[in-house]
């Protein structure tokens, strides 16, 4: 569980690896899952934001369902 965090800090860090000079700096960041994935992905983003305080994520996430399932 703990590499889709990582994986997702990494991927926002090499996307705005060109913007490093930047004044502030505001990402949008969409997905789809469960809780698990939800509650990852939001600390992920925290955490992403505590490294670099010039950059503000705004997240965007729908739930995920199999449509024919109940």
């Amino acid at each position: 569980m703990l590499m889709k965090p990582v994986t997702l800090a990494a991927a926002l860090l090499l996307a705005t690896s060109g913007m490093a000079y930047a004044e502030n700096v505001e990402l949008r960041f969409s997905w789809w899952g469960g809780n698990n994935r939800h509650q990852a992905t939001l600390q992920a983003i925290k955490e992403f934001e505590q490294q670099h305080p010039n950059i503000k994520v705004q997240a965007e996430y729908s739930g995920w369902t199999i449509k024919g399932t109940s």
